[in-house]
């Protein structure tokens, strides 16, 4: 049955997804005498196949490989390029907002080890649980996930970071043109952002299975499936984009025009393997040069003009500093009171030539790292020689 699937997503590339799934699995609910756990074992197998398959480019959308700028590699052009920018399109992952207390999904102990760790008998792939046909056959699984993004540990609703306030900062001064956010956690908006696409939707809203009405999601116990006030049948769902979903059409109606008119792109905490959103770096022409912000290098074997290796909150820290804003003017009574990005001093960090960054919290084999600085001779750029200045010029190192 996995093998169908491959087929028709190979042979129908013009039929969505999630109606071959749809299909399959509604076949599959009318075969005579077969036991519940057998049929189960079935659709997992079959869900499985599609999402493998949905995780892969289109094949009718053969892409070139980037290959970076390399007159575009270093800090200082960087800088140069933000200050006078008008048209940053920002990539946000889930990297964006580790620090609020919410998982990503793929790290070492993210939200797909969570899962499997709890339903690792249930699910043979932790992404089941994000699908539409799934939900419909038991959404209980689902939000007792979505309840650990929903209300994180420690019982506080999640807020801002600041790698939010530095896109909320962007977008006030005029230079975003426009935030592509694969979380759907909603801390753009609650940062003060306007310009976002919520590329895979938002749990800030829910929407009834039945009646189609929409209310804002209420944190409920992880046990609790909540239900359509007005309906009684109906289960709310959250309104975020399931494998087999099409993208929302916010993201349709903007992107082409975006990729178009971006002037820099910065990839902020994204693993880039979630496509249509991973294939936007192959999209924008060969001269707008692109950055990427992340604890680890991501979608190759595209290249990316600038690689800042760290946590995003670290490193967004010190391109406010190198870019001297300042957030002392911010009304301290405002209400949204959102967190401050401003570094004291310089940050740490080491440059591998020729256009690598290394911050602290890095997700690099220590090794290479001793044996790329020693390959690179870096004397950096890396600031730990001279804190409050930035410089361009290579030393010997210490």
């Amino acid at each position: 049955m996995a093998s169908i699937v491959r087929c028709r997503l190979e042979s129908e590339p013009d039929v969505p997804g999630g109606q071959i799934l749809a299909e399959l699995l509604e076949s599959i609910g009318r075969l005579p005498g077969e036991e519940l756990r057998i049929r189960k074992m079935t659709c997992d197998a079959i869900v499985s196949a599609y999402l493998t398959q949905s995780a892969q480019p289109p094949s009718r959308h053969v892409a070139t490989e980037r290959k970076r700028i390399k007159k575009f590699s270093t800090m200082e052009a960087l800088i140069d390029r933000i200050q006078s920018s008008k048209k940053i399109l920002a990539i946000v992952g889930a990297g964006a907002s580790t620090s609020a207390g919410l998982p990503d999904f793929r790290s070492q102990g993210g939200l797909y080890d969570q899962i499997k760790a709890d339903y690792g008998e249930q699910f043979d792939d932790p992404r089941l649980l994000f699908d539409a046909a799934q939900f419909k056959l038991d959404p209980g699984p689902f939000f007792r996930v979505a309840h650990r993004l929903l209300q994180p540990p420690g019982n506080k609703p999640p807020g801002p970071t600041p790698c939010h306030r530095f896109l909320a900062r962007m977008e006030e001064m005029d230079k975003l043109l426009r935030c592509y956010t694969q979380n759907v956690d909603g801390l753009e908006v609650k940062a003060g952002m306007t310009r976002v696409v919520h590329c895979h939707g938002t749990l800030s809203t829910s929407t009834c299975t039945s009646c189609s009405s929409t209310f804002p999601t209420q944190v409920q116990g992880p046990d609790t499936i909540p239900k359509c006030p007005t309906n009684d049948g109906g289960i709310l769902k959250p309104d975020i984009v399931f494998f087999g979903q099409d993208l929302p059409m916010d993201y349709k109606k903007n992107v082409e025009r975006d990729v178009r008119d971006a002037d820099l792109v910065m990839i902020f905490g994204s693993s880039l393997k979630v496509y249509p959103v991973a294939s936007l770096v192959t999209r924008f022409p060969p001269r707008v040069p692109i950055v990427l912000i992340n604890r680890e290098v991501v979608g190759r074997p595209n290249e990316f003009d600038i690689e800042m290796l760290g946590d995003c909150d670290t490193i967004v820290q010190e391109l406010e500093r190198l870019l001297d804003w300042d957030d002392d003017d911010d009304d301290e009574e405002e209400v949204d009171q959102r967190p401050k990005t401003r570094a004291i001093e310089a940050i740490q960090y080491d440059y591998l030539p020729p256009n690598r960054y290394l911050f602290p919290n890095v997700s690099i084999d220590p090794e290479e790292r001793r044996r790329r600085l020693a390959e690179g001779s870096p004397g950096p750029e890396s600031n730990k020689r001279s804190r409050g200045t930035h410089s361009e010029t290579p030393s010997n190192g210490d």
